[in-house]
């Protein structure tokens, strides 16, 4: 594979992972409480 394929599919993958991590968060926090904790 080309450098060019190889660095688009570690992109895709770190975002994937920074996506999933989000969504973890906000499982385990609910919307309201984290605007708490940013208004705090």
């Amino acid at each position: 594979m080309k450098p060019i394929c190889v660095t688009l599919i570690k992109l895709a993958l770190a975002s994937l992972a920074t996506y999933i991590i989000i969504v973890y968060i906000l499982g385990i926090f609910p919307p309201m409480d984290i605007a708490k904790l940013l208004g705090s």
